[in-house]
């Protein structure tokens, strides 16, 4: 079996980390994964690994496991950009593609950006950003009435962040700005608020459902290898418009108000809140945890005949 992806023990980024253990994870099965390292980089600093004699390239964020004696091959990945990933596939041929498993699963965004491989692609998962042992679990320990959050602005993206920074609604702590007390901010608010990065599905979400912290966010438009139930988090129902490079509002001012409201009419309800902070921290140790993960994603290569 060859392994071909970026490898870290540390605690920084999550892909890294996830191939390490899968890699260990192989080698106790006893299947002998041999790891393929870049011989060198591309223009976009990606490195090149030399495979059934063609030179690919991917971003970190990138798992490709093939099988040397079918040359044939399945991509895990959580790259938001399907367009650029298949540039740096291109040169190992579609055929050899079985599968390509995506943590950023959107059938519009597939349909636009890569529909040749609409029969070969499918959902995975999405991942915090670090690695799951480096975030506290299950210590939502609310302190006021407030919904937190603070991120980057992505223009056009979230334009949503100013409208509800700018509301002037008591309780909504609600800002496009990093925190050096983000932790503590967060598990001490009574909500938190969650949107769209990139794409639809955002590692905050996932980090979320670590913590324990109920929060709301437009309903997703992406899917995964498991269902999101609504009890998991609040959903407010929109309109996306996919003419952006991930699916935006198309009607921000009621997008807005609907949040608002959903927000001023859940805010007391402490039981409710509590559920769904229960409901949210058992949906992530029933499905994220990095050895569910990992053995349900061995699940995927054995349903696959690639090993």
């Amino acid at each position: 079996m060859l392994f071909a992806g970026d490898i870290s023990a540390g605690r920084t980024e999550w892909f890294w980390h996830f191939n390490q253990l899968f890699f260990e994870f192989l080698e106790s099965k006893k299947l002998n994964p041999k790891h393929i390292q870049p011989s060198g980089k591309d223009s976009s600093g990606y490195g090149v690994r030399n495979l059934f004699g063609y030179e690919v390239s991917f971003n970190l964020n990138n798992l490709l496991i093939a099988n040397p004696k079918t040359e044939k091959c399945i991509l895990f990945t959580t790259f938001f950009d399907l367009r650029q990933l298949r540039g740096g596939l291109k040169n190992l041929p579609i055929n050899n593609i079985e599968a390509v498993y995506s943590g950023h699963y959107d059938e519009k965004i597939i349909k636009r950006d890569w529909p040749e491989i609409i029969p070969k692609i499918k959902p995975w998962y999405f991942r915090p950003w670090r690695t799951n042992s480096a975030y506290k679990e299950n210590c939502y320990n609310p302190k006021n009435d407030n919904i937190y959050f603070r991120g980057l602005m992505i223009p056009g993206v979230r334009n949503l962040l100013d409208h509800l920074s700018k509301s002037n609604i008591k309780g909504i702590n609600i800002q496009s700005s990093k925190s050096k007390n983000y932790h503590e901010e967060l598990t001490s608010s009574r909500l938190a608020f969650s949107m769209s990065g990139i794409r639809d599905m955002c590692n905050r979400d996932i980090e979320y459902w670590l913590t324990g912290m109920p929060f709301i966010r437009p309903r997703f438009t992406s899917k995964l290898l498991i269902n999101i139930p609504d009890d998991t988090y609040i959903p407010i129902d929109w309109e996306p418009n996919y003419n952006a490079l991930t699916p935006i509002p198309k009607n921000i001012e009621l997008l807005s108000q609907h949040i608002i409201e959903k927000y001023q009419s859940v805010r007391k309800d402490y039981n409710y809140l509590n559920k769904i902070s229960r409901n949210g921290y058992n949906f992530y140790k029933s499905n994220f945890t990095m050895d569910l993960m990992i053995k349900n994603t061995f699940n995927l290569l054995l349903k696959s005949n690639i090993i």
